[in-house]
């Protein structure tokens, strides 16, 4: 199954924005600011 290159720069920018998040729930409910 072949992905073009649009489509798997996207599916790489969301992973990035879902990890993005994740660090700052982490952070936040850490305590550090």
């Amino acid at each position: 199954m072949a992905m073009d290159a649009a489509a798997l720069e996207s599916l790489i920018l969301d992973l990035h924005a879902i990890e993005a998040v994740k660090l700052g729930s982490f952070v936040l409910k850490s305590g550090i600011t």
